[in-house]
């Protein structure tokens, strides 16, 4: 557990830090089976950090692209509320669960819809993502949720509306 500690520590500081994926390959090299790490991943850390090629590589070695952090954010939700599109493109390539729940019932489509992402709802929607859905507690759907934000989220419920 301590070594566990010290790593995601020298992990998450080193992605924070690193202008280029180097030390982090250096790194994962060294512990290739701590890339899911229990509390903070370095999947994580470098999706909130927004390091597309560093999220690449560690996707491409075998990253749980549906780990849920502290029950609350997959690494989708993460790039969806970094409104990073090519990070949430590769998660979705990569088998990124799109209907994936946190601890208060919300989805990636969620987080898309309250932060007014168009392109990203799409994305999301066109990868299995249902709008129409009602939400773990089963009275609230992503498509009320965009009608309760009107009108900054008008050109999604008329896209939501069109798939009906």
């Amino acid at each position: 557990m301590i070594m566990e500690i010290e790593l995601q520590r020298k992990l998450g500081a080193m992605i924070r830090a690193v202008k280029d994926i180097s030390n982090v390959i250096k790194t994962l090299d060294e512990y290739p089976t701590e890339i899911n790490l229990v509390g903070g991943t370095p999947l994580n850390h470098a999706i909130n950090r927004g390091r597309y090629e560093i999220v690449k590589y560690i996707v491409e070695r075998g990253a749980n692209v549906n780990d849920l952090y502290d029950k609350n954010y997959s690494p989708l939700m993460s790039a969806v509320n970094g409104k990073n599109i090519e990070m949430v493109k590769l998660l979705l390539e990569n088998g990124a669960d799109v209907n994936l729940k946190d601890k208060y019932g919300n989805d990636a489509l969620w987080k898309a819809v309250f932060n007014y992402n168009f392109e990203i709802v799409k994305l999301l929607v066109e990868a299995g993502a249902d709008p129409f859905k009602a939400d773990s507690h089963e009275n609230y759907s992503n498509y009320d949720g965009a009608k309760d934000l009107m009108p900054v989220t008008g050109e999604i419920i008329n896209y939501f509306d069109s798939l009906k």
